[in-house]
């Protein structure tokens, strides 16, 4: 059980809070038999809040896929946070300190598997990025030019309406200069 009070406007505030991720698999129920999934990260977490010593509210988060995805149900755009301002909580200072603890709750609940499991995605998302990346400059350096994206949707409905007569169908693909930017930035990365 991890607790985080704070004071604000002469009130305590005390969240509490559980969180728990780990490597599991799913069993699915089909036609008679079941079916394991492969392993995946799963996190469930509980999340009270308290008032002067009276639970006020009470809520849970979890993840099916990353213990990152709790962090977005559970930070200061929260509803537990803004449910904190409409008992008068006003004083915003202290979603720093809610956001650095619910943050180590998370973390400190996350299994060393899952961690690895994490990291492992991240670097296969960078590798398909840069190879997207790669891919753009390429189609870019075949180009004869390079549009800005106001001048690509111009030159787009020109050719829709010249060699589609206005209708749908094949358009070629063009690298735009902000596309080529974005790309040469992944790749330094």
């Amino acid at each position: 059980m991890n607790e985080l009070v704070l004071h604000s406007n002469g009130k305590e505030v005390r969240f509490v809070a559980e969180y728990k991720c780990e490597m599991s698999e799913e069993r699915i129920f089909s036609d008679g038999d079941y079916i394991r999934t492969e392993r995946k990260p799963y996190g469930f977490g509980t999340l009270d809040l308290y008032i002067n010593d009276v639970k006020v509210a009470s809520g849970s988060f979890h993840d099916f896929n990353t213990a990152k995805a709790a962090h977005v149900t559970a930070d200061a755009s929260s509803p537990m946070w803004f449910f904190c301002l409409g008992k008068g909580m006003k004083d915003l200072s202290i979603a720093e300190a809610y956001n650095t603890w619910i943050n180590q709750v998370i973390l400190d609940g996350t299994d060393e598997e899952v961690i690895e499991f994490n990291k492992q995605i991240e670097k296969e998302n960078v590798a398909k990025e840069i190879a997207e990346a790669e891919k753009i400059i390429r189609k870019a350096e075949s180009q004869n030019s390079i549009p800005t994206e106001e001048g690509y949707n111009k030159w787009r409905q020109r050719y829709i309406d010249f060699n589609l007569e206005g209708g749908g169908g094949y358009i070629p693909e063009v690298v735009t200069q902000e596309q080529l930017a974005i790309a040469k930035q992944i790749f330094k990365k």
